[in-house]
Formats: C-alpha cells, structure tokens, sequence
C-alpha cells in the first residue's frame, strides 16, 4: 500500500522530475513544482539499496511503482544510468532510462513559525478553489476560517483550531489557489493529521499518514 500511496502523493504534485535519496533511517523524495515537497519514508517501511541521491523523470518513477508492489525490487544503477524493474515469473524485464544526478539531497528548511495549528482534513479535503485567486486562513481566537476568494467567494469554517503556538496580533495568511490545490488532495488521500504552521512569507503544512510524512512548503504572505 505504501508504494500506490506514494504514486498518488507524486502524480498530485505533478512535477517534472523527482529527486530520490536513500539514509540509513529513511527514504526521501523531494517533488517542485507550485509548491516544494518533500516526502519521507521510514527505511524499514519502503527499503532500497539505493546509496546517495539520484535524479529521474517523474512520469518514469511513477511507472515503476505502478509496476512493482516491493519497492526494493527496483534496481537503480548510477553506473548504467537506469533504473530496472523485473516483472513477473518469467522474469520478464522492465529498464528504464532515466539521468541519475549525484549529489547532496536539500533537506527540508527548518522556519520559525509565529502559529501552529492543527487542521481538519475532513475540512480541507471539501474546499474547492482550483477556479480561485487566492486563499486566506483566518486565525480567530479559537476558530480557523479558510476563505475561497475569486468570481465566487466561498468560506469554511474549522469551530476548533486546536492551537499549538499563535503569536498575538497575527490575524491571516493568504496563499494563490495553486499552492493550496495540494493541500487538497492530500487531504483526500485521508492522512491521520494536519499541521499548519506560518511564518510572514512561507507556510508549512505537515501530513502524516501511517507510514509515510508529506512536508508542503507554499509562499504566502502573514498580514
């Protein structure tokens, strides 16, 4: 199951390429596109032989997890350039071509937050903005309202914020619709919880699932 979630974590984020690295205690994917993600999976939950970062296509890498149900069954080769799935008991063999780039993986920067929250994301999950220019989090003093602003406007309202750290006198955050669109479908994937966290340009979103961390970093702006 963690490798059809990790397929549908990528596809939503739609990125060009992907960025692959392995540790010793986890496996990291790095996904740019409207939004900078970062993805991490305990070691023991999706393991490689993979050692250091490598670099492919996504419309590759989402091939071969569609293809393979063990993640450790895929090869990937620095030295060939390819990333080889065997398939099936015939051993029938899948390689794809793909440019591996050496390097040091870009860990997740850490950013002082002025509030943290936990958000609902049986609430996020039903917020339509794809048509909308922008989206504001309105933190009240124990509410959260997200509203919709474009041709039509649209509000949400989450009773509980349930949060963690609010700095005084700090009221909304606004974002395009676009850097809030992954958030949604995230949400639909049903992770087990939600945090949100701001700073004055940039904010942090956490999504647990059981087995895998999504970190989405979206610009904004803290009025």
């Amino acid at each position: 199951m963690t490798t059809v979630l990790l397929h549908d974590i990528i596809k939503l984020a739609s990125p060009l390429t992907v960025t692959l690295s392995s540790t010793d205690k986890e496996t990291r994917i790095l996904a740019v596109k409207n939004v900078e993600m970062h993805i991490s999976i305990g070691r023991n939950t999706m393991y490689n032989k993979l050692v250091g970062t490598v670099e492919m296509r996504t419309q590759d890498f989402l091939k071969l997890l569609r293809e393979t149900k063990v993640f450790s069954d895929i090869e990937f080769s620095k030295e060939k350039k390819t990333a080889t799935l065997h398939l099936g008991e015939s051993g029938t063999l899948l390689s794809l071509e793909c440019p591996l780039t050496l390097g040091e993986y870009q860990n997740p920067p850490v950013v002082p937050v002025k509030i943290l929250c936990n958000l609902n994301p049986g609430l996020i999950r039903e917020i339509n903005a794809e048509n909308a220019s922008s989206v504001e989090f309105i933190f009240e003093k124990q509410s959260l309202r997200i509203g919709v602003r474009g041709e039509i406007r649209t509000e949400a309202v989450q009773k509980n914020a349930e949060y963690i750290k609010r700095e005084e006198g700090q009221g909304m955050f606004v974002m395009s619709s676009e850097s809030f669109q992954p958030l949604v479908h995230l949400c639909r994937l049903a992770p087990n919880r939600v945090i949100m966290g701001v700073e004055r340009h940039l904010c942090t979103f956490y999504v647990y699932f059981k087995e895998v961390t999504v970190i989405v970093y979206s610009q904004g702006a803290l009025m």
